[in-house]
C-alpha cells in the first residue's frame, strides 16, 4: 500500500442518509469518495481534500505490535481476531477476507487491531479505503449522541416507533420478564376417618424472591457483530464481536445494549430469551431492576 493518505479539511456538515454531524474526525476519503464514518454512505458535500503522508498499513501494524513485544497469538487473544486475519492485515493481503467475513468486516478488524495497538485508527482505515474501493455496509461507529431530525425521515421514524411498540406488546403478553407468581400444587387427598384430620399437611405457597441482578448473556451466531454494553451506566464492551463468542454481564440497577446487527444476536436475561431484531438492523434495548423485577425500558 503506497498511495496518499487525505483527509477531509472543509466544515462539518451533515450526512445525507443517516443525518450524523460529520467533520474531519468523522469522513472517511477514498477512491469512489467521501464516506460517513457511522453509515458508509457516500456523501454529496464538496469537501476540500489536502495531500497527506504516505503511509503504509500492514507495516505500521506489524512494527507497533513487535514495539508491544507482542505476538500474533497473544494480539489474536487480546483482540479476539483470528490469527489469519491479523496476519493478511499486517501483509496487506485483502484477497485473505474474501469470501467471509469480506472486506466490510476486514474494516472493522482493522480499527480494532490499530486501537489494540495504541495506533490512531482514522489514518489508517482512510488508507485502507483509497486501496479497497468496497464501501461498508454496516456502521463502523454507533453514534450515541442525537442526530438533527430531518423532515423526510419523518414518516420512517414514526413505522420504527409503530414496530417498536408492536414488538414490546407481544413481549409483555407472552410473558417475557415478568415475575409470575408461582402456584403450589394442590395437596393430595386424604380419606377421610376418624383419625385422618389431625395427619393433613399444610402447604403453605413459596414467596417468589425479588430480583436483585440482571443476568444478560449474549452470542453471537454464525456471523459478527458490533456490540455496546453499558452495565450500571458504565460502557464495559464496545467492539465487533467475532461468530460464536458467548459473552456475560450482571448489572445490579440496569443493563443496556446495542447491537450493529441484531439478527446475528441471540439474547438471554435472567434465563429467558428476548427478541433483538432482524438481520443487518440495528438494535437498542434497555433492562433495569424495578420493585424485585427485571423489566425492560
Amino acid at each position: 500500500m503506497k498511495t496518499e493518505t487525505r483527509h477531509v479539511a472543509s466544515a462539518a456538515f451533515d450526512c445525507t442518509l443517516c443525518g450524523a454531524r460529520l467533520d474531519a474526525e468523522h469522513v472517511d476519503v477514498a477512491a469512489d469518495g467521501a464516506h460517513c464514518t457511522f453509515c458508509g454512505a457516500t456523501q454529496r458535500e464538496a469537501t476540500q481534500l489536502d495531500p497527506g503522508v504516505s503511509l503504509d498499513v500492514g507495516g505500521t501494524l506489524h512494527d507497533a505490535r513487535l514495539t508491544r513485544g507482542e505476538t500474533l497469538e497473544q494480539a489474536s487473544h487480546f483482540t479476539h481476531i483470528q490469527i489469519p486475519y491479523l496476519r493478511a492485515l499486517e501483509h496487506d493481503q485483502a484477497s485473505a477476507f474474501d469470501p467471509f467475513p469480506g472486506m466490510t468486516y476486514a474494516r472493522y478488524f482493522l480499527r480494532d487491531y490499530a486501537e489494540h495497538l495504541g495506533i490512531d485508527p482514522q489514518p489508517l482505515v482512510r488508507r485502507f479505503d483509497s486501496e479497497v474501493t468496497v464501501p461498508p455496509v454496516l456502521p463502523a461507529r454507533l453514534p450515541l449522541r442525537s442526530r438533527r431530525t430531518h423532515a423526510g425521515r419523518w414518516a420512517v421514524g414514526g413505522m420504527m416507533v409503530l414496530i417498536a411498540l408492536l414488538v414490546a406488546s407481544a413481549a409483555w403478553s407472552r410473558g417475557y420478564l415478568r415475575a409470575t407468581p408461582a402456584v403450589p400444587p394442590a395437596p393430595a387427598a386424604v380419606p377421610r376417618t376418624p383419625h385422618a384430620a389431625a395427619f393433613i399437611p399444610l402447604v403453605e405457597p413459596k414467596p417468589v424472591p425479588a430480583a436483585t441482578r440482571i443476568v444478560a448473556v449474549v452470542r453471537t451466531t454464525d456471523r459478527p457483530s458490533w456490540v455496546q454494553a453499558m452495565v450500571n451506566g458504565r460502557t464495559v464492551h464496545e467492539k465487533t464481536v467475532l461468530p460464536g463468542i458467548v459473552l456475560r454481564y450482571s448489572a445490579t440497577r440496569t443493563f443496556e445494549l446495542r447491537l450493529g446487527d441484531a439478527g446475528a444476536v441471540v439474547l438471554t436475561v435472567n434465563g429467558k430469551k428476548v427478541p433483538t431484531g432482524g438481520s443487518g438492523a440495528v438494535a437498542d434495548l434497555s433492562f433495569a431492576v424495578r420493585d424485585g423485577r427485571v423489566v425492560r425500558l
